[in-house]
């Protein structure tokens, strides 16, 4: 695992990447240990993953996008356009939680209406 070599910490995009995978996660309702599991790991990697400990291969972000539907890119949600890749805040992770949320609303005509609605409160 890289880390930060002064402190001996996590370096700042494993902890985002991680936070990314533990909101995807929750928000689908998935527990550490479905997703363990479908990976042939245990619950404890997962927990690694998630806070940032262990560092997340490209093939297991693959196989993670596959199994929890999303892109692999939403895995990499707020490191692009950050200052010094600093960590999510808590806006940010709420606005993501809400946009996953609405991704898998299955409901075309519902989801257009609640953009819509979320257009005409930020207009």
């Amino acid at each position: 695992m890289q880390q930060d070599k002064k402190k001996g910490r996590p370096v700042p995009e494993d902890l985002i990447i991680g936070k990314n995978l533990y909101n995807i996660r929750k928000t689908k309702g998935i527990s550490q240990s479905d997703v363990a599991e479908h990976l042939g790991i245990t619950f404890q990697q997962i927990q690694k993953y998630e806070k940032g400990t262990n560092r997340i291969s490209a093939s297991t972000l693959l196989r993670l996008s596959e199994f929890l539907n999303v892109e692999i890119k939403d895995f990499f949600q707020g490191l692009i356009n950050q200052e010094k890749h600093a960590p999510l805040s808590k806006m940010d992770n709420d606005v993501f939680k809400i946009a996953v949320s609405l991704n898998n609303l299955n409901d075309k005509t519902l989801n257009k209406q609640v953009k819509d609605i979320i257009k005409l409160m930020s207009a």
